[in-house]
């Protein structure tokens, strides 16, 4: 994605066009120009490069199509979210994505990172 590229660049801070429009994945799965700067200067902040963050962007669409979890938010940072998650055994690790679905239409993702796959496993059996 361009967009990724463009934003990696970008210090922390630093203000953006048009921050409340939208990057689709979809028809209905969507995240803020906002949304996705922050979730790209958190996940540079654990060290991912941009490929990982390309990765992980790519791939947003098998966490909703054929999810391995899907769960209301333990964390109440985000009141009313939802985690899906998708485990890449072959990685040892899951995209794990945290969004809302308010309007019944779109699904707005809040942020999006990877688990290990021992921590998947124990946040999806927890239920």
């Amino acid at each position: 994605m361009k967009i990724v590229e463009d934003f990696y660049v970008l210090d922390p801070g630093v203000t953006i066009n048009d921050p409340s429009g939208f990057i689709y994945f979809s028809d209905a799965v969507r995240i803020s120009r906002r949304g996705l700067k922050h979730v790209i200067e958190m996940r540079k902040d654990d060290k991912y490069s941009i490929l990982r963050i390309q990765q992980m962007c790519s791939r947003v669409l098998e966490v909703f199509l054929r999810p391995d979890m899907c769960i209301k938010n333990p964390n109440q940072t985000y009141a009313e979210s939802y985690v899906s998650g998708k485990l890449y055994e072959s990685e040892k690790e899951a995209l794990l994505v945290v969004h809302y679905c308010m309007d019944g239409a779109n699904i707005d993702i809040v942020t999006m990172f990877y688990r290990s796959e021992q921590r998947f496993k124990k946040m999806r059996d927890k239920k």
